[in-house]
């Protein structure tokens, strides 16, 4: 004889999910999903867009302080005399070159003390004294670069904006993207550096106005340079989101 009871009453109503149920469940997930990688994508979209923009505006602020003064910010020896709030101590030394004491294309050499009173730090006093950047302070006294105070603060993570002389292969000057940390390094991924070269230059990282001096794991190899050219292994490694890459936009 079979006796109901209220335990095999309860189990007897009781019903799991339907399949449509289901469905809109797991919607609802792949909805929640699809909108969280949605807007990193479009948060790392919008630092690659501010990132090339400050880059652009230092380069304006550059070529328009030569076109002024003629001479080049951080070089010009009649900073404190023509132009308002800058202190002796910013004026360069008029040789027509952008110096510096140490090996400042190097990136470990450039948070040194000795770093404190050169030109590449001269430079970001005088474009802030002549009043063509901002979110810098201008000081008597320079030391060593501190985001945000002698040398910008970049739009990306905790990176600040450098003046490097890349010689060797590179000519010229460049701005670079690096931490302020103890020891400065690379700040940019391969993902991010390979999109910002592809959509506002040539794409190599040994080519056109932005360029890396970085191998693995920012590139697949260290570009070569041979007869002008960038080899093939030198690419951007567009799976890499590390922070590998040393990203040097040209002033010229």
């Amino acid at each position: 004889m079979f006796y109901r009871t209220a335990e095999h009453d309860r189990l007897r109503h009781q019903r799991g999910f339907t399949l449509v149920e289901l469905s809109i469940v797991l919607a609802i997930i792949g909805l929640l999903v699809g909108g969280i990688l949605k807007g990193q994508e479009m948060i790392s979209g919008a630092r690659i867009k501010s990132t090339v923009a400050q880059a652009d505006n230092i380069r304006a602020a550059y070529n328009f302080f030569l076109d002024k003064y003629g001479a080049q910010p951080g070089d010009y020896a009649q900073c404190s005399t023509n132009i308002a709030g800058c202190p002796a101590s910013a004026d360069g030394d008029g040789n027509g070159q952008i110096s510096a004491p140490l090996a400042w294309s190097d990136a470990n050499n450039f948070n040194r003390p000795e770093h404190g009173n050169n030109e590449a730090v001269k430079f970001w006093q005088q474009l802030a004294a002549a009043q063509l950047l901002g979110g810098i302070t201008v000081e008597n006294n320079l030391n060593s670069p501190v985001a945000g105070k002698n040398t910008p603060k970049a739009n990306y993570g905790d990176a600040a904006w450098e003046l490097w002389n890349a010689g060797g292969e590179f000519s010229g000057y460049y701005i670079a993207l690096a931490s302020m940390g103890p020891k400065p390094g690379p700040v940019v991924s391969g993902r991010d550096a390979l999109a910002i070269d592809s959509k506002y230059d040539d794409g190599t990282p040994g080519g056109g106005s932005i360029v890396t001096l970085n191998g693995a794991p920012c590139t697949a190899a260290r570009p070569s340079f041979a007869n002008g050219a960038v080899s093939e292994g030198g690419a951007y490694r567009g799976a890499d989101k590390g922070a590998s890459c040393f990203l040097l936009f040209s002033l010229q």
